[in-house]
C-alpha cells in the first residue's frame, strides 16, 4: 500500500488461518513478492488463489486473496481498480458469519480507507471508512480479548490507534486551510522503496485552483483534472533531472502514475537503487518498452531498453510553478 509500510499493510494485518494450506502459502507468495517489488509476480499469486478459491466455492480465500490483489494494484497506480476489489473483499467478509471474520471485515474498511485517502477528493470517502474500521476493530478486540489472544489484541489497538491518527490529520489539514484535493509529495532520490520522503508532505489544491506545498503556493499548468481511478503525486524539479524543457528549479511535477503504457510517451520509471527516472516508453515490433534519459538533459543518451511490465511508471501531467500569495 503506498506510503505504508509492508508490516502494518493490510494484507498484513489480515487473519489467514481459516484459509487452507494452499492459499496460506500463496498468498505469502504474494506478500513477499510486494516486499521484493516483483509486482506482476504478486498480481499474478493473487489472481491463481481467486481462481482456485472460485472453483472450490471458498469465499473466505477468495477476499482474502482479493485484498492481496487491491495491495498490487494501489502499489501501481490503478485506485479506482484497487478500491473495485477491496469493496468485493468487505461484503464478501461481511457475509461471513464467524466472530472472527470481523477481524477482516475491519481489515477490508482499513484498507478501503486508505485507498480513498490516497484519491485526491476521496477525503470524505476516506472518513467514513476509517469510522467503519475503527468500530469493527473495536467488536474484534472484544472477541480476541474472550479467547485471550493478547497479541491480536494489541494488533486491534494499535491499528485503531492508527486509524485516529489519520482521521485527526485530515481533519485539522481541512481546518487549517480548506481544500478541494490533496496530493503527495516525494523524492526523486528514493532508492530503496518508490515512495519516501523526509517528512509529511502533501500538495493541497485550494477552490481557486491554487497549490499550497508547506507554506509555499504554486500554480499548476495545465489546469489540473483529476481522474479518481488514478494515484497522483508530485516530485520536486531539481537541476540536475529537468524531465521537461524550460521548467526551473524550484517547480513540481504533478505525475500521474499509471501500470499499463498505452502510447508512445515522456514519462518516469521507478528503478531500485536509482529512484526516479526520466524515460520515453516508445512502441516497438514485440511489445512497449522504455529508454531511460539520462538525468541531466532531455534528449541526451540514452541506456539500454526495459519492459515497462515490471517498473512502476508515470506521466507528467502539470507543471507547478512557484507564486506569491
Amino acid at each position: 500500500m503506498i506510503g505504508i509500510p509492508a508490516a502494518s499493510a493490510p494484507p498484513a494485518l489480515a487473519y489467514v488461518e481459516q484459509s487452507s494450506p494452499l492459499v496460506r502459502r500463496l498468498l505469502e507468495y504474494c506478500r513477499s513478492a510486494m516486499r521484493e517489488q516483483r509486482w506482476d509476480h504478486a498480481r499474478l499469486c493473487a489472481q491463481d488463489v481467486i481462481a482456485i478459491c472460485k472453483e472450490s466455492g471458498d469465499h473466505l480465500g477468495e477476499a482474502l486473496a482479493l485484498i492481496h490483489l487491491a495491495d498490487f494494484c494501489c502499489e501501481v497506480g490503478e485506485l479506482g481498480e484497487a478500491i473495485e476489489r477491496c469493496a468485493i473483499a468487505y461484503q464478501l467478509f461481511r457475509q461471513q458469519a464467524a466472530p472472527v471474520q470481523r477481524h477482516n471485515e475491519a481489515v477490508a474498511a482499513y484498507a478501503l480507507g486508505l485507498l480513498s485517502e490516497l484519491q485526491p477528493t476521496g477525503f470524505t470517502d476516506a472518513l467514513s471508512w476509517y469510522q467503519e474500521a475503527a468500530q469493527l476493530f473495536g467488536r474484534a478486540r472484544e472477541y480476541w480479548a474472550t479467547i485471550n489472544d493478547g497479541a491480536k489484541v494489541r494488533l486491534c489497538n494499535e491499528t485503531r490507534g492508527t486509524i485516529e491518527e489519520r482521521i485527526e490529520r485530515i481533519l485539522k489539514s481541512r481546518l487549517k486551510q480548506p481544500w478541494q484535493a490533496a496530493f503527495d509529495v516525494w523524492r526523486w532520490d528514493s532508492r530503496e522503496t518508490p515512495f519516501s520522503r523526509d517528512k509529511e508532505l502533501r500538495g493541497y489544491v485550494q477552490n481557486d485552483g491554487r497549490i499550497l506545498i508547506g507554506e509555499a503556493v504554486y500554480h499548476p499548468s495545465p489546469r489540473i483534472e483529476f481522474n479518481r481511478a488514478n494515484y497522483y503525486f508530485a516530485l520536486p524539479v531539481q537541476e540536475d533531472r529537468l524531465v521537461i524543457s524550460d521548467v526551473q528549479a524550484g517547480s513540481y511535477l504533478l505525475i500521474r502514475q499509471q501500470w499499463k503504457v498505452i502510447q508512445d510517451s515522456v514519462g518516469i520509471v521507478w528503478l531500485r537503487g536509482r529512484g526516479w527516472v526520466a524515460a520515453d516508453f516508445k512502441f516497438e515490433e514485440g511489445g512497449i518498452r522504455f529508454y531511460p534519459r539520462r538525468p541531466t538533459i532531455i534528449g541526451g543518451a540514452q541506456s539500454a531498453p526495459g519492459d515497462p511490465d515490471t517498473v512502476l511508471k508515470g506521466y507528467v501531467t502539470a507543471v507547478l510553478k512557484p507564486g506569491s500569495q
